[in-house]
């Protein structure tokens, strides 16, 4: 049976509680604590969660090159 794509509201909530539980992890002052809290905004600001998603992705690629 084929796996039921989640709403665009689940999505949001997933990626709230997994860019919050990074954000905890988070060294401060850092990047990736930085990055998170940008996505987190952009997702209660009503971006869509795959595009918040993508640019999450290519933060993080445009870091590692750094």
């Amino acid at each position: 049976m084929p796996r039921k794509q989640p709403s665009i509201e689940e999505h949001r909530k997933g990626l709230e509680l997994l860019y919050g539980n990074l954000l905890n992890e988070a060294v401060d002052g850092g990047f990736n604590r930085n990055l998170y809290k940008s996505a987190l905004n952009r997702l209660s600001s009503g971006v869509h969660p795959k595009k918040v998603e993508q640019w999450v992705v290519d933060m993080e690629k445009l870091w590692r090159q750094l």
